[in-house]
């Protein structure tokens, strides 16, 4: 079973239909954020998060899937 993941990343990109990619400063990972949860939160490049995170299994490049987002800064 796999454990969630809580992790802070900075959002680097807010695509025009509304999904976001945010990077972990101090590891560079990342993490996919859905549109649902980034227009919940209206999420904006250069915001900070905290992320409760799945492994993404859909992506090499993008280690993370959030499940639940808060922006902290």
């Amino acid at each position: 079973m796999t454990q969630n993941k809580a992790k802070e990343f900075r959002v680097r990109v807010v695509a025009q239909g509304g999904a976001a990619y945010a990077t972990n400063l101090d590891t560079g990972e990342e993490v996919f954020i859905n549109a649902a949860l980034a227009s919940a939160d209206e999420l904006r490049v250069g915001d900070y998060i905290r992320a409760i995170c799945v492994p993404n299994e859909k992506s090499e490049d993008v280690q993370w899937y959030a499940r639940v987002i808060e922006v902290i800064e």
